[in-house]
């Protein structure tokens, strides 16, 4: 009697697990990707969050979104492997330098996991496509809009976001590059804050000092830009310095409504999550082979105190309208 009780109990706590976990419910069969973001609570990739949600839903997938709140490019590759464990359908994420991220990228290929890149390459792993700007054709428009500004002599000081991080670098190659056409105008120092706002205000401060030949400052990461700003504001240098950046998180903007900071050329980065889920949809489902190339090379936009409040309205186009202006 005992043990028949028991079966009986047995059974009718397993229909109940069942019931709980969706025994009558349909199953979800969408797609299911994983972005892991590099620095979920800055500014930037709230927005890239915000593109990757909207077309999710636009594209009928799932998409989980994990990682560290700031860079830590450790973290970020945990848990790259912890999503590979979890065998999704593909894998969505940023390679802040190729070197450390190839690893992880090619096994997650090699575990039959395809990978799009965001907003950072690394083009020797097996990823599947790259989406994101072109930072070298960014680094030479900043050079012409920064000779056009300047009319004379630039005496240029950056401060950079970290000088291990090559989509920064490829900024700073392309304005060298682009500044070569203009004799007079040169970079007369480059500061590593290491991904700190506050050192990037510090390192700012001192090179102004340091050079007081310095007429343009220009903030190379996204958060180099509040400290950029700052350090200008202080200084009540606004008048006499050039101030321009290449990201605009809100304090960004704000400076340049207020006069600090003259003008600022950003990539778009709800644009960058939404053509990257539709990058990732097409491989998944075995189109991406029909396009001419593995490289998407999204848009930047100038921002100016004119256009600050409406710039984010563009519309970000199909990824085949991009695929076709390669």
């Amino acid at each position: 009697m005992k043990k028949r009780l028991f079966f009986v109990c047995l059974i009718l706590v397993t229909a109940s697990l069942l019931w709980a976990n969706g025994g009558n419910e349909e199953t979800d069969d969408r797609l299911h990707f994983i972005y892991i973001t590099p620095a979920g609570g800055h500014a930037y990739w709230v927005d890239v969050a915000d593109g990757i949600k909207e077309s999710s839903e636009n594209f009928g997938v799932k998409t989980d979104l994990i990682g560290p709140a700031n860079v830590d490019i450790m973290r970020q590759i945990e848990d790259i492997e912890a999503a590979i464990a979890d065998s999704p359908d593909g894998i969505i994420t940023m390679a802040l330098n190729p070197s450390s991220y190839e690893g992880v990228i090619n096994k997650a290929v090699d575990a039959g996991i395809p990978v799009v890149l965001l907003d950072g390459d690394a083009p020797e792993s097996k990823r599947s496509m790259y989406v994101g700007v072109n930072t070298y054709m960014q680094g030479l428009e900043m050079a012409e809009k920064v000779a056009a500004a300047t009319g004379g002599q630039a005496k240029i000081g950056i401060v950079t976001a970290g000088l291990d991080i090559e989509i920064i670098n490829w900024r700073i190659d392309g304005l060298r590059e682009g500044m070569k056409a203009y004799p007079g105008r040169e970079i007369i120092d480059v500061q590593d804050a290491r991904g700190d706002s506050i050192q990037a205000e510090q390192k700012a401060t001192a090179m102004m000092q340091t050079y007081p030949e310095i007429n343009v400052m220009i903030a190379a990461g996204a958060s180099d830009v509040p400290g950029v700003g700052k350090a200008i504001e202080q200084m009540g240098v606004q008048d006499s310095i050039l101030g321009v950046a290449f990201n605009d998180p809100p304090q960004g903007i704000d400076y340049l409504k207020a006069g600090v900071l003259d003008f600022i050329i950003a990539s778009l980065p709800y644009e960058e999550g939404w053509v990257s889920v539709e990058a990732m949809y097409r491989v998944a489902i075995g189109e991406a082979d029909s396009y001419p190339t593995d490289l998407v090379y999204l848009r930047s936009v100038e921002i100016t105190k004119e256009n600050a409040d409406t710039y984010k309205e563009l519309q970000p186009p199909l990824l085949a309208d991009y695929m076709a202006a390669q």
